[in-house]
């Protein structure tokens, strides 16, 4: 629903042209699978299912380290999934974000926050662990930027 509005209206309204057409009335659950399907069919490069429970698994963390729950509705909310859709392709076609002059300010609030610290530490632990990736400091970076925004 979040990651792909468009698509997810084009399954609601598939959900009522079935129940106008068939008198068959599904569950608004179906929707997303739908909607699977729909982003499936546009891109095939893309496994789709890998891409949401990497979100979920991303944003599980930051929510446990960070200690917060999630305003769904709110444009940081947007945003970081957002971004992390984006880091995931970045992970899976192996491309890698180069700012080297960002390097002063990640390093300055790295060390200023020790539960972004923290945060940041698992979220590579866990890139290691399960996609064999090493975040750069760049993407560090921006992770902590939109993990800020949400905080606060």
């Amino acid at each position: 629903k979040l990651m792909y509005p468009d698509e997810y209206k084009v399954a609601l309204w598939s959900l009522q042209l079935i129940k106008q057409k068939l008198n068959v009335d599904l569950p608004e659950d179906e929707a997303g699978y739908i909607t699977m399907h729909i982003v499936n069919s546009i891109t095939q490069s893309e496994d789709t299912s890998d891409l949401m429970l990497f979100v979920k698994e991303m944003l599980d963390i930051i929510s446990s380290q960070m200690q917060i729950t999630y305003d769904k509705n709110s444009i940081s909310y947007y945003r970081i999934v957002t971004h992390l859709k984006y880091f995931y392709q970045r992970i899976m076609y192996h491309e890698e974000l180069s700012l080297n002059q960002l390097s002063d300010i990640f390093h300055t609030l790295l060390n200023d926050n020790i539960k972004i610290k923290k945060c940041i530490t698992e979220i590579n632990d866990f890139l290691l662990k399960e996609y064999h990736y090493e975040c750069s400091e760049t993407e560090q970076l921006y992770l902590m930027i939109h993990i800020l925004k949400i905080i606060s």
